[in-house]
């Protein structure tokens, strides 16, 4: 009884999502972020940068 309960849970969570296309947007945003990626990082990287050219920032980060 408990494993037909799960599979059902299952089903409810993954698979009727899917068919009624309640994930559309989730997967357009997945694709847009791994698509991307390296303008993320790049983004990042670049605020890191300029938060370790400020001095106070820096103290900041050093001491938690």
């Amino acid at each position: 009884r408990q494993h037909t309960f799960d599979s059902w849970e299952l089903v409810a969570r993954y698979v009727i999502p899917e068919i009624n296309r309640m994930t559309v947007g989730f997967r357009a945003s997945q694709r847009h972020l791994i698509e991307n990626r390296d303008s993320f990082e790049r983004a990042g990287q670049a605020v890191m940068a300029k938060i370790m050219s400020h001095e106070g920032a820096t103290r900041a980060l050093k001491e938690g």
